[in-house]
């Protein structure tokens, strides 16, 4: 038997045969090492010629897919049906939706790797798209690079990427040509585009990856990432400075070893012939040279175990003992730390401020704390035992159930959701809950959960909500929601057979009520307005107010007749709004005028149709009020006035684009200036002088002519009093300023003109208020009381293009009149047949009869100044004398005489000098 001194004196021997063995296997190892070196430098030349084959090859797939869209979009853009539609759609400015859908649809089916397909007129506004998308026709894309790159370009065109709002944001590219009446450099009529959704592109870089082992990615001319490995919608991200994308943009093709943050990759890259896109083909150094470098760890491992094998054996004893006595000092350390930590639990669980519950795994309380307790309103304790399910609400107890259910199963670790727990009184509270999955002390599983109270909080979501989409004086809808209901209404008729109105109301005379008893009756009556508005229309429908007294009812799912229908709802609702109002003692009689607009194709849109019916009510209020309106194409250019026009017309009072012109009234006796016409005009954008016809409809149609007619008057007074100043005190000199019908039916409107004459101290007797017969033939007791205030002051009344209305005879003996100005049709009638001329004589001497001055307007020709001379007629306005002119230019015709004794034909010489810019 060997003893223990023995072993001592044999174990220095053992290390010197190992010694002498690690050192026979070294140089072995030694050798293996540096041929495993060389070979992985081999390998690597290998895998490097193979990548680079692989990025040429799928750089020749990425042309040929793309060269295959636009081949199929070329062909599609000379399609001669296509090429008819279009070409008459530009000639006759019609859009034949049908045909242009059947042709996109088509195109769409051949390829269904277009996303969406659609056509662009030669502005590049939008035609036709498919998937239909009503918020896209009529959009521009002309500065689209898929747009202008068609227009340019004799064969199809590949856009850079891009992420479009028409699928809800995609990234696509866009394949497009160009529709041309001709062949070759014909005419455009248009673009084609298809959207190539990027999707598909990533699709097969997938499958190559799969397949070949080799990751693949494409970027475009601007180096922005096409397609990647698992990129999915990553969005625009760009490889713009990357130099392999440098390389390839600029036609080289190459490989290249490019270090990051996964490790060392091999790469190759290649331009995509004539697209400008790049293909990097990757494979990481580590999986391309991992067997070699396995073998190579292995030896290098072997080395390493034959010169630690030693030691190990020596120190194993040794470590052995340590490792026991530390696990038991780490065992005791942990019994104590898991009591401390139980303890602080339990403190901090019984304590906390929030509601905290131990569940088991089929929902029961295992135990409660007092918060949550306190939270439902159930005494401490009376809790355990229950079913967490049986407090939950019970549109909420499912969903909560299976996101618990998940921690139970895990599915995952931890659980956040807003749920609803049911108070002891019955009412709901609003928590969030936060849920993990731990174990006891004796190993037992349990779901832990927390729970904060967040009533306040919802509350407060609720009404900013409801703040944010309700009109805050009645409640009812705003602008915003009524637009959202309108455009989800209109999708709903895309699939579903029925349709809608629209009822715009506007109430009749409501600025008396705020004028004469406040603001506050005022919103009283708005919101009487809106609970009648409620009891009359249909379950279902939404009411809305736009502001002041504007309030729109918009109907879904009428049937065929939907026209009666809406014509009904129309008349029960100015019925109920006939109805006093009651306001203390007194009651207020008020009524609506109503436009309907109905959707008439798939183009309209939440806008155009509130549009339509403000053009339909306004109709009503021209033809006397208390009625309701269908809109129709007559109403067309009130409904669709330029945003460009509105955008004027809402800031010409700020930025100062109202100015006034005046055209003489002369003397024909004379031929000496003793009044003038104020006519108004609006600068457009350019400098230019808009004409009334061109902006005034606009203006009254949405609610800018009050504004514009007092700003007129004060104007025009102040100017005029200028030159009164200036002329000797014995000179009459008058000036006329037109007002509008809704001017007239303001009964502010004698005190403001007062206000005005105090302001500019000018004589009453010299302001004439002129009125077109339409004023007239409204006949309203408030519009006789405005008329008769404003005589009483002195201020006299014009009655302007005489003869052109209805009924003007009827009217002239019961509205006060002083003027009567003969319109230009007359004057011209004078030296017409003996007829038209009897007819122009009688009206002139009618006027007379009813003691009334005539002034004859559009005067061109000195036989008409001798004719109407004959007729007692001594006062005219026309293109003889003078046109209209600047303020400074008007006070020079003052001075001179515009008709010389003879009354020449054509320009006056006073007239041509001021046109000229000679007079000062």
């Amino acid at each position: 038997m060997t003893s223990t001194g023995d072993l001592g004196r044999h174990l220095p021997s053992g290390r010197l045969v190992a010694t002498f063995m690690l050192l026979g296997f070294l140089p072995l190892i030694i050798l293996t090492y540096s041929s495993l070196t060389l070979s992985e430098l081999a390998m690597a030349r290998e895998v490097n010629a193979r990548v680079s084959s692989i990025a040429e090859s799928a750089s020749t797939n990425t042309a040929g897919l793309l060269d295959s869209l636009g081949v199929t979009v070329g062909a599609f853009a000379d399609d001669p049906q296509l090429v008819a539609a279009m070409s008459a759609t530009r000639a006759e400015g019609r859009v034949d939706d049908t045909e242009l859908m059947a042709t996109l649809t088509e195109l769409r089916r051949s390829r269904p790797e277009f996303s969406a397909v659609f056509l662009a007129d030669p502005a590049g506004r939008t035609t036709a798209v498919l998937p239909s998308a009503p918020g896209v026709i009529g959009k521009s894309f002309s500065y689209r690079d898929w747009f202008q790159g068609a227009v340019t370009s004799q064969r199809p065109h590949v856009s850079e990427a891009y992420e479009t709002a028409i699928l809800d944001g995609p990234r696509v590219v866009a394949v497009s040509a160009a529709v041309r009446a001709g062949a070759g450099s014909g005419r455009v009529l248009g673009v084609a585009a298809a959207l190539y959704d990027l999707d598909s592109l990533q699709h097969v870089v997938d499958e190559f990856t799969r397949h070949q082992g080799v990751r693949i990615t494409v970027t475009d001319q601007r180096g922005v990432v096409l397609a990647a490995p698992g990129a999915g919608r990553m969005g625009l991200v760009s490889l713009r400075t990357d130099p392999r994308v440098q390389a390839a943009l600029r036609g080289d093709a190459g490989t290249r070893s490019v270090t990051g943050v996964q490790g060392t990759v091999l790469s190759a890259y290649a331009p995509v012939p004539r697209l400008g896109w790049t293909v990097i083909a990757e494979v990481p150094e580590r999986a391309a040279l991992a067997g070699l470098q396995r073998l190579r760890h292995t030896v290098l491992a072997v080395a390493a175990l034959l010169a630690v094998a030693l030691a190990v054996m020596l120190g194993l004893s040794a470590r052995a003992e340590n490792r026991r006595r530390a696990a038991e000092r780490q065992l005791s350390e942990r019994a104590a730390a898991l009591v401390i930590s139980e303890r602080q639990f339990r403190t901090a669980f019984t304590h906390a401020p929030t509601g905290m519950v131990r569940l088991s795994d089929d929902g029961l309380i295992l135990e409660a704390n007092r918060s949550f307790h306190d939270l439902l309103g159930f005494p401490a304790g009376v809790l355990v035992g229950r079913s967490l399910g049986d407090l939950s609400h019970h549109d909420d107890a499912s969903a909560t159930g299976r996101r618990l259910g998940g921690l139970v199963g895990a599915d995952t670790d931890t659980v956040r959701l807003e749920t609803r727990f049911l108070h002891a009184d019955g009412h709901a509270v609003w928590t969030v809950m936060s849920a993990a999955r731990l174990e006891s002390s004796d190993h037992i599983p349990y779901t832990l959960g927390q729970i904060v109270d967040i009533s306040d909080r919802k509350v407060n979501e609720a009404r900013l909500s409801r703040q944010a989409l309700h009109d805050p004086l009645t409640g009812l809808a705003n602008r915003l929601l009524l637009e959202e209901r309108v455009n989800h209404a209109l999708a709903r008729l895309i699939r579903e057979p029925q349709t809608m109105a629209l009822l715009f109301i506007d109430l009749d005379g409501f600025k008396t009520v705020n004028d004469r008893f406040g603001h506050k009756a005022g919103d009283e009556v708005l919101r009487e307005v809106a609970a009648r508005l409620g009891f009359v229309v249909r379950p279902g429908d939404t009411v809305a107010r736009l502001g002041g007294d504007e309030f729109v009812v918009l109907c879904e799912g009428l049937p065929d007749h939907a026209s009666e229908v809406a014509a009904g709802l129309a008349s029960r609702i100015q019925q109920a709004l006939r109805q006093p109002f009651r306001h203390g003692d007194r009651d207020l009689q008020l009524s609506a005028s109503i436009g309907i607009s109905r959707p008439t194709d798939t183009t309209a849109n939440a806008t155009s149709l509130i549009a339509e019916a403000d053009a339909a009510m306004y109709r009503a209020k021209q033809e006397g009020k208390a009625c309701h309106r269908e809109f129709d194409e007559s109403m067309r250019e009130l409904a669709s006035t330029p945003s460009a026009t509105l955008d004027l017309l809402d800031t010409a009072l700020v930025q100062g684009r109202l100015r006034l012109q005046y055209q003489p009234v002369v003397d024909l006796s004379t031929g000496q200036v003793v009044g003038a016409e104020a006519l108004l005009r609006l600068v457009g954008h350019d400098g230019e002088l808009i004409q009334p016809a061109d902006f005034l409809p606009a203006a009254e149609a949405h609610g800018h002519i009050v504004e514009f007619g007092a700003w007129a008057l004060r104007e025009a007074c102040r100017q005029v009093a200028v030159w009164k100043a200036a002329l000797p005190a014995d000179r009459d000199f008058g000036i006329g300023v037109n007002m509008s019908v809704k001017e007239v039916e303001d009964s502010g409107l004698a005190d403001r003109v007062r206000d005005v004459l105090l302001e500019t101290n000018l004589a009453a007797d010299a302001l004439v208020i002129e009125l077109t017969e339409s004023a007239f033939l409204r006949d309203l007791p408030s519009s006789r009381a405005t008329l008769q205030r404003l005589r009483q002051l002195g201020v006299r009344i014009a009655l302007d293009d005489f003869g052109t209305g209805y009924s003007s005879l009827s009217y002239l003996r019961r509205m006060p009149v002083d003027i009567i100005k003969l319109d230009r049709t007359f004057v011209s009638d004078l030296l017409g047949d003996a007829q038209e001329s009897r007819v122009t004589r009688a009206l002139i001497e009618l006027a007379h009869n009813i003691g009334t001055v005539v002034l004859a307007e559009g005067v061109e020709e000195s036989a008409q100044v001798a004719a109407l001379m004959e007729q007692g007629c001594h006062l005219a306005q026309g293109y003889l004398m003078a046109r209209p002119v600047d303020p400074e230019h008007f006070r020079a015709l003052l001075d001179r005489r515009l008709l010389p004794p003879e009354h020449p034909r054509g320009q006056p010489a006073a007239l041509a000098e001021i046109s000229s810019g000679t007079v000062s």
